[in-house]
């Protein structure tokens, strides 16, 4: 009978030394698991900071190669040839002077106030004459040129803004801007 109660004894030693393994090894799990979040929270944090490190100087050599020029708020204005108009456009250039040259500049060059029109910026393949139309009637917060938001213009006829943007247009089309 000896022999059984030291085998049954020594069960419940085994059976904690069991239990005790398991634990310790779901603690070595626990803070495995822990390390791995870590290590993957530390990786995606170096991986933003690189992300934000290179957009940041990626926009830095952009705009230090002056490759950014549509950001900057130039005080000099674009040199604008002035091509042969049409009459749609002579009648568009009056309207300009009268409406946008303030603002503009002459032909549409910028100046200290506002941006250039004659600007690839501005291209049809960027805005369409829909856009200009769409400016003068609403107006425009600030997103190409740090010159401020454009107030509406409601009081501009709809004839006068295609006069004006036709003008804009020829003026771009003569200026290597299509």
């Amino acid at each position: 009978m000896s022999g059984r109660t030291s085998g049954a004894s020594n069960q419940p030693r085994e059976r904690l030394r069991v239990i005790a393994a398991i634990e310790a090894w779901r603690e070595r799990d626990k803070m495995h698991r822990r390390v791995r979040a870590l290590l993957t929270m530390r990786v995606v944090l170096v991986l933003i900071a690189a992300g934000h490190a290179a957009a940041a100087l990626a926009v830095i050599g952009y705009a230090g190669w002056g490759l950014w020029t549509p950001f900057s708020r130039r005080s000099d204005v674009a040199t604008v040839v002035v091509p042969s108009l049409s009459a749609t456009a002579e009648a568009g250039r009056a309207a300009y002077d009268r409406r946008c040259l303030q603002c503009h500049g002459l032909h549409g060059a910028g100046n200290a106030a506002g941006p250039p029109l004659v600007h690839s910026v501005y291209r049809p393949a960027h805005h369409a004459d829909v856009a200009f139309a769409l400016a003068v009637r609403r107006g425009v917060r600030a997103h190409h040129w740090r010159f401020g938001d454009m107030p509406p213009q409601a009081d501009a006829s709809l004839d006068e803004v295609e006069a004006i943007t036709r003008y804009i247009r020829e003026l771009q089309r003569g200026n290597g801007i299509d």
